[in-house]
């Protein structure tokens, strides 16, 4: 069976240098497929470890 993908937003703190806060809109099928597409834009995209920056919250947006 397939899962529908459906809007997340995904926010946290970044804190590499001065600490800041991100928020990411994403389509997921999951608030743990949420999670996971969050790391890997952070990590690729923006060049940041997992240790720079931590997720706090996920939810249907």
């Amino acid at each position: 069976m397939r899962s529908k993908m459906q809007a997340y937003v995904v926010s946290g703190t970044v804190e590499k240098g001065v600490q800041r806060k991100f928020s990411l809109q994403l389509n997921a099928m999951s608030e743990r497929h949420a999670r996971a597409l969050a790391k890997s834009i952070l990590g690729s995209r923006h060049r940041l470890r997992s240790t720079a920056y931590s997720i706090l919250e996920v939810k249907k947006g």
